[in-house]
């Protein structure tokens, strides 16, 4: 749709602080298939508008049949379900080159996959250093093999784990070593197919699939992390629900996953998921919250309370009996947000890019004086005051826009207005209520 390059001209940061065609793209899920459709496809996507014709293109019962039925199964029911087709995963491979040998009083530091190693100190030789960083390389989830051959250190990721070192350095003395990152086998995970997909056709917001697949769970996690979308997982994993660490949900939570959310459930091929993201996209940003939900064809979970509380204290999501029903608890994402804010928030800021990237290339000349500033504020003053109607936002606390004696003259001659800013406050949603009441005779 562009976003990139409306970005270079609608400079937008919106900041979370707990103190016409836009809309699409929020309602509708990607589904990542494990099979080829019966008939060959030359593109990488598909929209459907029913599970039936789901179940033409890959057959009943199919993966992605019974996904598409819990999608579509739910009241309210989403309108559109596109879906994204699956190369082959292929091990990335990546080596750290040395320049030169580390010395005494030295030392390696760096981040493998998100996580900081502790660093590495030299031990009598290189060999002896790149082995102990050999060992602390290996403990990182998705590493497969790691093979030192004289200063370089060659790291296979495990088939759908991605594999990203970054902030690799040597520090210690007056002159350090370099140490460069190579890739020697650019493999292939299910972020590839996802990119591949947003490439063909930007128009969906929730990416799911059918993997349980713990490499792909963090792969998808970490990539949704620098975009504006978000992913949904489902995991039978039994460490989710105990007083453990081990456990996925544990791991993306110390990442702050906060574009990722994953519903436990012992049934995955129920793709219990999916019913959650169909039921809860079917309702425009600031309408619903996701908290709470009753989802048809799930199977809710049989958990005493301290496996609830386990389980939702690492912001693993459960669907459990409640009364004649079953809720959703607790609607979070792995950095403790709820997942309606995270949703209704990106809604705002697609909106806010959207209508000043029209206000500025419709008009022939946004002119840069008093009445071309009040006119930037008076569109992102309706843009803020129709998001408060949907309930996006409870409240407009300030918009400000610099005067012309406030704007350089470096940024005059750029063309750019700079400093605009807004405080709102976000919509929000009651999911308890405490009682208490007195009863005298």
């Amino acid at each position: 749709m562009g976003f990139d390059n409306i970005s270079r001209i609608i400079d937008l940061t919106v900041i979370r602080n707990t103190v016409a065609s836009v809309k699409k793209s929020f309602s509708v899920p990607l589904f990542i298939a494990k099979n080829q459709p019966v008939l060959a496809r030359t593109g990488k996507t598909m929209l459907f508008s029913n599970a039936d014709d789901v179940a033409l293109e890959f057959g009943t019962d199919t993966e992605e049949h019974k996904a598409a039925k819990s999608f579509f199964g739910q009241t309210p029911a989403i309108k559109s379900l596109r879906i994204a087709l699956r190369e082959t995963a292929v091990a990335t491979v990546k080596e750290l080159q040395f320049s030169t040998a580390v010395v005494a009083h030295q030392a390696i530091r760096g981040v493998v996959n998100g996580v900081t190693l502790t660093q590495t100190l030299f031990t009598t030789d290189m060999a002896g250093t790149l082995a102990a960083l050999r060992t602390k390389i290996l403990a990182v989830d998705g590493i497969d093999t790691v093979v030192v051959t004289g200063n370089n250190v060659a790291i296979t990721a495990d088939v759908e784990y991605s594999l990203d070192l970054t902030s690799f350095q040597v520090v210690g003395g007056e002159t350090q070593p370099t140490v460069t990152v190579a890739t020697t086998t650019a493999g292939r995970t299910i972020v590839d197919d996802y990119l591949d997909a947003k490439n063909e056709v930007n128009d969906f917001y929730v990416v799911t699939c059918d993997s349980t697949n713990l490499g792909v769970i963090n792969s998808l996690a970490r990539q949704a992390n620098t975009e504006r979308k978000m992913v949904a997982f489902r995991s039978d994993q039994a460490e989710l629900i105990q007083a453990v660490s081990t456990d996925i949900g544990s791991k993306l939570k110390a990442l702050s996953a906060g574009r990722a959310f994953l519903l436990y459930s012992e049934n995955t091929a129920e793709y219990s998921e999916c019913s959650w993201v169909g039921r809860c996209l079917a309702v425009e940003p600031g309408q619903g919250t996701w908290t709470n939900r009753n989802l048809t064809g799930a199977t809710k979970s049989e958990l005493n309370t301290s496996e609830v509380n386990n389980a939702v204290g690492k912001y693993v999501n459960v669907y459990v009996p409640a009364s004649n029903k079953g809720v959703t608890l607790d609607g979070r994402t792995f950095d403790g947000n709820y997942i309606f804010v995270i949703r209704n928030l990106d809604y705002m800021e697609e909106n806010i890019l959207i209508d000043l990237f029209n206000m500025i290339t419709l008009k022939e000349i946004l002119s840069f004086d008093k009445e071309g500033l009040d006119t930037v504020e008076t569109e992102l003053r309706k843009t803020l005051e129709r998001m408060v109607t949907q309930k996006v936002l409870s409240e407009i606390v300030s918009i400000d826009v610099p005067t012309l004696d406030e704007i350089s003259s470096d940024d005059q001659l750029n063309m750019t207005l700079p400093d605009v800013t807004f405080s709102v406050r976000i919509g929000k949603a009651i999911h308890k209520i405490k009682i208490t009441g007195f009863a005298g005779v």
